[in-house]
């Protein structure tokens, strides 16, 4: 064909075809490969499968653990490659596992962004690693479990600022990482989210306040609030790009932040009633854990005082006609009366970390298809309770940091399917 036809007519033919054609095209030989690779230097291709092919809610993902540097051209090759070959988890993946030399008991929280892994414990003490595990802070910042962290990127696109909030059971603590003297303390704090520079929290009294972490031309940080108001009973929250979502008692309500005409008076909006029935259908079971997922997603984990009893896990998909769907799984069923200590979700990808050091991999392409009894991979990470998983993208390769109280494991998975186009 490329003899047949004007090369001006073949560049045409494909830039109209869809990236798993032109991942295909590139394995005919080295002209073919040379075309391809001229298209995604000169032309957006790459960049317009990506937004065609891959759904919102999981792009959005991909997109914040590369780089946002317009020159990168292959960062939209390299999220759409990854995101059709982690659809079959079980056959186009090699898993390599790895104990990393973390030296940190009681390990409470974990947290990664770009080239770093924070991680907090139950008495305490805070250390960050580079992703090559050379150390680059450690102290105790307090005298009680540190709940939860997360890093906070209140910087530019030219310039990254990189900060780390810090949960404890009296409140937050947010720390640039490169000079923990410049800090901000949000006292009495019962709950709280974070997504990108913006931070949503709920204090004892029922405030709950969305701000955002800016950098003053002084240095100094400063958290400017962008809307507040009084929420009594929320059950849990989410920030997920540029939309909060609250449950409150039963009702799933939700802002969006980020519009140009967002202002701080704006009223929560209503989505959905969502009945769980679970516990008046058995009042033995108790809910113990309950977490919104994205801003689609609310799962809930019951669990019963008899060891001889399964536990549950139901998740409830909310839809854009402002209904939902739910689907219930008995936990024995599926993970052998093992109980469920963590749960992560990346992209297309579903993570469920275990009590024995197990983890249950599953390829989601439909929330409403998921079967917890179908998983794709299952894998042995340790001997003890999954903590915390956390994802970092490489150039060829996934890995997932994978903490337990004792230490932290690497699991990195790669493809060969394209590894030399």
């Amino acid at each position: 064909m490329m003899n047949l036809l004007p090369i001006e007519v073949i560049e045409r033919i494909i830039l109209k075809c869809d990236g798993k054609t032109l991942l295909n095209i590139q394995k005919i030989d080295e002209n073919w490969c040379q075309l391809i690779e001229y298209l995604t230097q000169k032309t957006e291709i790459w960049k317009w499968c990506v937004h065609e092919e891959i759904p919102k809610n999981e792009l959005v993902e991909y997109c914040q653990k590369y780089s946002e540097s317009p020159a990168d051209y292959r960062k939209w090759q390299s999220i759409y490659q990854k995101w059709l070959v982690w659809q079959n988890l079980g056959d186009d993946i090699n898993y390599e596992i790895y104990s990393t030399p973390i030296e940190m008991a009681r390990i409470s929280c974990m947290a990664v962004c770009g080239n770093h892994v924070a991680l907090g414990s139950e008495d305490g003490r805070l250390k960050i690693y580079k992703t090559t595990w050379a150390m680059v802070h450690s102290s105790r910042r307090l005298a009680v479990k540190i709940k939860s962290l997360a890093f906070i990127d209140c910087g530019t696109k030219e310039k990254e600022i990189l900060c780390i909030l810090i949960s404890h059971a009296t409140g937050l603590l947010v720390s640039e990482i490169n000079s923990f003297n410049n800090e901000i303390v949000i006292p009495d704090v019962v709950s709280h989210s974070v997504f990108g520079s913006y931070i949503c929290y709920e204090q004892v009294v029922c405030r709950t306040t969305i701000c955002k972490l800016v950098k003053l031309d002084d240095d100094h940080l400063q958290l400017k609030v962008i809307w507040y108001s009084r929420i009594y009973s929320p059950r849990c929250m989410n920030m997920w790009n540029g939309i909060c979502t609250f449950l409150i008692d039963s009702v799933v309500k939700y802002i969006e932040y980020e519009k140009p005409e967002f202002t701080p008076m704006y009223d929560l909006k209503e989505k959905t009633f969502i009945d769980f029935k679970f516990t008046s259908q058995d009042n033995s079971y108790s809910c113990q854990s309950r977490r919104i997922l994205r801003d689609d997603v609310v799962i809930t984990i019951y669990k019963n005082d008899d060891q001889e009893k399964s536990d549950f896990i139901e998740f409830c998909f909310l839809d854009e006609s402002n209904g939902y769907s739910t689907k219930l799984f008995n936990s024995s069923d599926v993970f052998l009366f093992n109980r469920i200590t963590c749960i992560f979700v990346y992209g297309n990808t579903l993570i469920i970390g275990l009590d024995i050091g197990n983890i249950y991999m599953y390829h989601v392409s439909s929330w409403k298809n998921l079967n917890l009894r179908n998983y794709d991979k299952k894998l042995i990470i340790g001997r003890h309770p999954i903590i915390s998983i956390e994802v970092k993208e490489e150039d060829d390769e996934r890995r997932f940091y994978i903490a337990s109280r004792f230490c932290v494991h690497q699991l990195t998975g790669y493809s060969l399917k394209y590894k030399n186009l």
